[in-house]
């Protein structure tokens, strides 16, 4: 049977020891390479050459790769988001594009979920007070007694809230295209702008794309509309959040905590945040868990099976046309 593509490039450390996933693209593709990972424009150029397939979630796309990747004819994306390719672009060049939206949103609502109840009760700080020879158990509070603010009504979003919400959590949220359905099914309350949802919120969590308009979207100005013992929790972008005005207000103690999975410059290896007790940061690891891994693999496959065109893929998520 004639494959669908002749050379496909999979830039995914995860997928390439997944056997099952490997032999399910191969049967694609005349020729699959799989690269662990792309730091740079260049590197991605030389990468995509020939090409006319690849599979990536962070690596570059924007209009200089793609001008210089003339095979190229589909991109099915790894993971939720499609600020790493230029889509408009794309569609003048009539690329076709693979995705799927909120694949890992249990995965994500687990951290956050996770992140809240360690920043609330103190666990990771009482462990460092621990190291320091100091017995400290501070009287937290409990999932039940907060309000929780989301940042971004969409499918992750609504996951995240459905699991503070078996917990006992009041929940507001902010969206520009809010889904008064879903909001109504899961008893969170909308709320008419960022400002209102931040001066609100006990627990805030970011679940945007990045954007032009996100860019930097929570900065000085914002964080000082936080409650003093207020949290911050971040697991969409790095970038949204503004991370010296981060830093800045959490030395002053302007907020309870912070917690970010997700920074503007990855590794984040020698970001200032880690030096303060009130932060916990990880590396990327919101998606993933086995079971986000296996359902991410599996869209991306469907994706290269039934690519879309970019104009389909704006009517189905009308949203994006405002980004």
């Amino acid at each position: 049977m004639a494959k669908k593509y002749q050379k496909l490039i999979v830039i995914s450390r995860s997928l390439m020891n997944n056997q099952e996933f490997k032999s399910e693209v191969e049967e694609l593709a005349s020729q699959v390479v799989f690269v662990p990972s792309v730091s740079s424009e260049d590197e991605m150029i030389i990468v995509l050459d020939g090409a006319d397939a690849v599979l990536t979630g962070l690596a570059p796309l924007n209009r200089n790769v793609l001008k210089n990747s003339p095979h190229l004819r589909v991109i099915s994306n790894y993971g939720v988001g499609l600020d790493n390719i230029d889509l408009p672009f794309a569609a003048e060049k009539e690329i076709l594009i693979g995705w799927s939206r909120g694949v890992n949103k249990r995965s994500v609502a687990e951290i956050v979920l996770s992140n809240a109840i360690n920043l609330l009760r103190g666990i990771s700080l009482s462990e460092k007070r621990i190291n320091e020879k100091k017995w400290f158990n501070p009287k937290g509070r409990e999932i039940k007694e907060v309000t929780l603010g989301v940042f971004g009504f969409g499918q992750i979003g609504q996951e995240v809230s459905s699991l503070f919400s078996h917990m006992g959590a009041k929940i507001i949220a902010y969206d520009l295209f809010p889904n008064h359905e879903k909001a109504k099914e899961l008893g969170v309350t909308l709320v008419d702008s960022l400002d209102e949802l931040l001066s609100q919120s006990d627990v805030f969590t970011c679940h945007v794309p990045f954007t032009s308009k996100t860019k930097n979207i929570i900065g000085k100005k914002q964080l000082k509309l936080m409650k003093k013992s207020s949290i911050l929790i971040n697991t969409s972008r790095g970038g949204i959040v503004d991370e010296d005005a981060l830093f800045e207000s959490l030395v002053e103690e302007n907020l309870l905590g912070a917690a970010l999975d997700v920074f503007e410059k990855e590794p984040a290896l020698d970001s200032k945040l880690f030096t303060l007790s009130n932060f916990i940061g990880s590396a990327h690891l919101c998606g993933t868990s086995h079971a986000a891994t296996l359902s991410m693999a599996r869209a991306c496959l469907n994706g290269l099976k039934e690519p879309k065109t970019v104009a389909d893929i704006l009517e189905e998520n009308q949203w994006m046309k405002e980004l």
